[in-house]
């Protein structure tokens, strides 16, 4: 079975995702701001939250949460939880799932790992995204952004599909269908010049201008 994180009284984290409007969270390990509809792990008794990256490494044996699901990422077998923009209460049991299939016009078809239950949940239909993939640590690296291929300072970008899942990114002055062009960079982050202003993105908001459909 796999390891599971407690929290501070021994109370086992959840994946959760805030519903819109409702305000931001605080990692409790690091600090750091967990923007409305990003994932994270919960325990709601003690109102106590990990972001994905404390979560991952107070558990080395856990998966790793990754990127939301979009029509061009989709695969059939790949691992999922609720993503960013998930509306359907408790249906995945607060757990994870398997990808069976698309359905025409943005929908993938899950099947929830505690219930059994298979329901259809958004991947680009409506512009939401209902759904992020879960990847075994083992099979991620240490840093899964940098070992994409990732825009470099001078190239110009347009935002991902699921660039909403991004810290801050829906902030930024870059819109779907804008173009800006990379003037910084570290290790995480790229610094943004468009429309006469700069913006720090995460990389995984960003895709070069000139590429296809992102991949997984």
């Amino acid at each position: 079975p796999r390891e599971t994180v407690p929290c501070r009284a021994r109370h086992v984290l959840v994946p959760f995702t805030k519903s819109p409007g409702k305000g931001n969270n605080t990692c409790d390990q690091c600090d750091k701001r967990i923007p409305n509809g990003d994932p994270m792990h919960r325990c709601a008794a003690c109102d106590y939250d990990l972001c994905p990256e404390c979560y991952c490494r107070a558990a080395p044996g856990e998966a790793v949460v990754g990127g939301v699901v979009t029509s061009a990422s989709l695969r059939k077998g790949a691992r999922v939880q609720r993503g960013p923009d998930w509306k359907w209460a408790g249906q995945d049991g607060h757990g994870e799932g398997v990808i069976l299939g698309a359905s025409r016009g943005g929908w993938a078809e899950v099947r929830w790992d505690r219930s059994g239950d298979t329901n259809r949940y958004r991947v680009g239909q409506e512009d939401a995204h209902d759904l992020v993939f879960v990847v075994p640590r083992s099979q991620a690296s240490a840093s899964p952004v940098a070992a994409k291929s990732s825009p470099a300072v001078g190239d110009s970008v347009v935002l991902t599909e699921g660039y909403r899942a991004c810290d801050d990114a829906a902030e930024g002055p870059l819109k779907p269908g804008d173009v800006g062009k990379v003037v910084r960079n570290s290790d995480r982050r790229l610094l943004v010049a468009a429309g006469g202003r700069e913006w720090w993105y995460d990389r995984e908001a960003l895709r070069s201008a000139n590429a296809g459909n992102p991949q997984a």
